[in-house]
């Protein structure tokens, strides 16, 4: 695999996962009484851990899509020129 590929790839895994993780941001707001009951069914939480668990996880997952797909695409970007 070359540079330019392996650019292409990491630019577009990054929008890929942006885009998803709009939508679940979105999802998680525009739906909240329904998520919130779902997670009460499998989970057994109220609703002030719900609001706390959405918010972490979107966090986590923002992190991990900088790390594993942002900061590498700079990178390579960088590298390529």
């Amino acid at each position: 695999m070359s540079l330019k590929q392996l650019q292409q790839f990491l630019g577009t895994c990054t929008v890929i996962n942006f885009i998803i993780y709009t939508l679940a941001g979105l999802f998680l707001l525009l739906f909240k009484d329904f998520t919130q009951s779902i997670y009460a069914i499998f989970f057994d939480i109220d609703a002030g851990t719900y609001e706390w668990l959405s918010f972490v996880i979107l966090g986590i997952w923002k992190a991990l899509i900088f790390v594993f797909n942002l900061v590498p695409y700079i990178a390579v970007r960088r590298l390529n020129k």
